[in-house]
């Protein structure tokens, strides 16, 4: 076993190291024995293959994650102008948090469990943010005392299952992996802590490595294999002090900044997962503070052609990138609103005082008051259940709300289709009496003639 673990690691340490040859036995060390010390002895024990895959899983991670923030560093360094480098007060910040959305595989993993878990937070903001939107929107328009209306499905449940103390799936697998649990131990207590919960399903086979959570987009099957092994991700001290003291510049800067990270994790017996859910939560509180924009892209097809839409791929996009709840949350609300002159526009054939549009834009009328007037009177008693609101600037409506009045309109135009029919006929009689009487005078006329 360890002949085949060596094997393995020499061709994972060349793709790191090959252009330093005096640190490769030392990474191999480090990628293949854990440092342990006891009594302040330091002593090498040897991984098993699957702990060193994981480790160096992690470094390339730590690799990765460490590069794309010195790029990023690098890029805003260039991009800010010379004269201003030194000035904090003229510091602006804009950021892109690109995310494809929820993750949904045939076999899905400790990778997708964590994607999907940052989408469910993200969802939350986006809930969040737009009830606070509207929150503004209510108050700016005198509405503040109807807020207490505004009521949004919020994924909550969905969240608690996830991170919520003590039997939130996260924090079981805190505990099973303190206490050196394994996969097997930890699927059998977020099965009995969680089997009441409705976002949270069990399988009809009892010895089948799967759990099921409902997330806001739909249903996702995890199977619960390496959970335990790659929620204690971490990387060696062993490795990191190797590439922290490698002669390359580039790389003594990047593994200098996760050799403190590291002792920094080490202080606070963090685990990756520990790390991402607290990154997640520095994000998502950052994000709470910003004046934030959503635009959810969706791509016709996977490839790169024009004039080709698969309905498949796009009903997929539909539903991970969470559109449909985003429509679900907008309907919740008072979706339809118009200003007073487009109110009015539509109904004023039904008000007392009727003028022409032209009329009403040369005298520059009060809408406001016109359709206040109108409501008033035109539709009295449409409005009981409050599904119509009066702004300072606008009309609030709900489905039902412009259902009741498209209604009085229908028979308002009904009604008025009927008064015309009346004077059509009423004039087409006028005018056949008339044709007939001058008819019969002109006949008249020639007979006197004839006479």
């Amino acid at each position: 076993m360890i002949i085949l673990v060596k094997y393995k690691i020499k061709i994972y340490s060349n793709k790191y190291a090959n252009y330093q040859k005096q640190i490769k036995k030392a990474l191999q060390n480090g990628l293949t024995n854990k440092l342990r010390i006891i009594n302040k002895q330091e002593y090498l024990s040897p991984l098993n293959l699957q702990e060193c895959i994981n480790i160096k899983d992690t470094l390339s991670k730590y690799l990765y994650e460490k590069l794309f923030n010195w790029i990023v560093q690098k890029l805003n360094e260039n991009i800010t102008p010379t004269n201003q480098q030194n000035d904090k007060s003229l510091e602006g910040e804009i950021g892109l948090l690109d995310i494809y959305g929820f993750e949904v595989f045939k076999e899905n993993g400790f990778e997708q469990f964590f994607i999907n878990y940052t989408n469910e937070k993200l969802q939350q903001l986006y809930i969040q943010y737009v009830f606070k939107q509207e929150e503004q929107i209510f108050i700016n328009e005198g509405l503040k005392e109807f807020i207490q209306y505004l009521n949004f499905t919020d994924n909550k449940p969905i969240i608690n299952l996830l991170d919520q103390p003590p039997n939130g799936i996260f924090n079981i697998l805190d505990d099973i992996c303190q206490t050196k649990g394994n996969n097997e131990k930890f699927l059998n207590k977020i099965r009995q802590a969680n089997k009441n919960n409705k976002h949270f399903i069990t399988p009809k086979m009892a010895s089948k490595h799967t759990f099921t959570i409902v997330h806001s987009s739909k249903g996702v099957e995890y199977t619960v294999n390496n959970f335990t092994e790659k929620k204690q991700d971490s990387l060696q001290n062993l490795v990191v002090n190797t590439l922290a003291h490698s002669t390359d510049a580039l790389f003594k800067i990047i593994f200098q900044i996760t050799q403190d990270d590291f002792q920094q994790q080490q202080q606070k017996g963090k685990s990756l997962g520990s790390k991402f859910r607290n990154e997640i939560q520095i994000l998502i509180n950052q994000l709470m503070v910003c004046e934030c924009h959503f635009i959810r892209c969706i791509k016709p097809n996977d490839e790169k052609k024009k004039d080709l839409f698969k309905t498949t791929y796009l009903l997929d996009q539909v539903r991970s990138l969470g559109v449909l709840e985003s429509i679900k949350i907008g309907k919740q609300s008072f979706p339809i609103r118009k200003s007073y002159q487009q109110f009015y526009r539509r109904y004023a054939f039904a008000a007392k005082d009727f003028r022409s549009w032209q009329q009403m834009q040369e005298q520059n009328v009060d809408f406001y008051a016109l359709s206040k007037e109108l409501f008033q009177n035109i539709f009295k008693g449409t409005n009981q259940s409050g599904d119509i609101l009066l702004g300072k600037g606008k009309i609030f409506m709900q489905n039902k709300g412009l259902l009741e009045l498209e209604k009085i309109y229908e028979e308002k135009l009904i009604n008025l289709n009927k008064i015309a029919r009346k004077f059509q006929q009423a004039f087409i009689g006028f005018y056949l009496f008339i044709k007939l009487f001058y008819r019969l005078k002109t006949k008249n006329r020639h007979k006197q003639l004839k006479d």
